[in-house]
């Protein structure tokens, strides 16, 4: 099931320490809009993220997360993504 878009979420946060050069995002997605009622604590799913670049007619290219997605359709190759 793919969620509705936009998601709306007051609990997203975007954290940048400077000291140690990271960025945190933390994104609330509400449990309906990937299809589920409630989930187990500590329970995990695959997950990916494709950011589509196509500047040329014809040719896939992005950025991925994990990979996966863009050039195979692989689930194998997604990240865990805690869910909490």
């Amino acid at each position: 099931m793919s969620p509705s878009l936009p998601i709306q979420s007051q609990k997203s946060k975007f954290l940048r320490n400077e000291n140690s050069r990271t960025t945190t995002y933390r994104i609330g997605i509400p449990w309906r809009e990937i299809g589920l009622d409630r989930v187990a604590k500590e329970k995990s799913i695959g997950f990916d993220i494709l950011v589509n670049d196509a500047d040329t007619a014809g040719q896939r290219t992005g950025f991925e997360l994990f990979g996966g997605i863009l050039a195979d359709k692989d689930p194998a190759r997604y990240g865990r993504l805690l869910l909490q």
